[in-house]
């Protein structure tokens, strides 16, 4: 969705693929109809919102975004019902025994998937991204966080710092 990264990444791809170039299209919304092709998703899954939670025991609290006094910190609340639901299963399943345990989900991942595959006829879909299998995402050994931000290449895991000039992901 950046013209600045649309517009070199067409410059290159014209450069070193000029006799493809005419068949590459750069799409700005899902298409209409279902297309026959190629779709590539490079690292956008772990750009999706997450949700982020904290379990301390058998209580579980969504970590919210709050800005007081000129600064951005978080906010503890009481989950809406469907997360708590998905959190309770995530508990049960993985990390039932951990007393802390703080990380993210991505409920709208099963939607864009599915939402990915319908606008596809045929072709193929090349999904890459950096991630776990659930059972290493949500193992009780890695109960902090995977939330991490990068500024000019640089990584450290304050979404309050550089605020708008970063990008912040989540494993997947």
């Amino acid at each position: 969705i950046s013209p600045n990264l649309k517009q070199r990444q067409q410059e290159m791809l014209k450069a070193q693929i000029p006799h493809l170039f005419p068949l590459l299209e750069w799409l700005a919304d899902w298409p209409e109809v279902p297309i026959k092709g190629v779709i590539i998703a490079n690292e956008v899954v772990d750009a999706l919102p997450v949700h982020k939670f904290l379990w301390r025991a058998n209580s579980v609290q969504e970590m919210r975004v709050s800005y007081d006094k000129g600064i951005f910190l978080w906010h503890l609340q009481s989950p809406p019902y469907e997360l708590g639901k998905k959190l309770s299963q995530l508990k049960l399943t993985y990390f039932n025994e951990t007393r802390r345990y703080e990380s993210e989900v991505c409920l709208g991942l099963a939607d864009w998937i599915n939402k990915l595959s319908l606008v596809l006829k045929q072709g193929l879909i090349v999904i890459a991204d950096y991630g776990f299998s659930a059972r290493e995402y949500y193992h009780p050994d890695r109960s902090q966080e995977t939330l991490m931000c990068y500024y000019q290449h640089r990584g450290h895991a304050d979404p309050f710092r550089l605020v708008g000039l970063q990008d912040i992901t989540a494993s997947v």
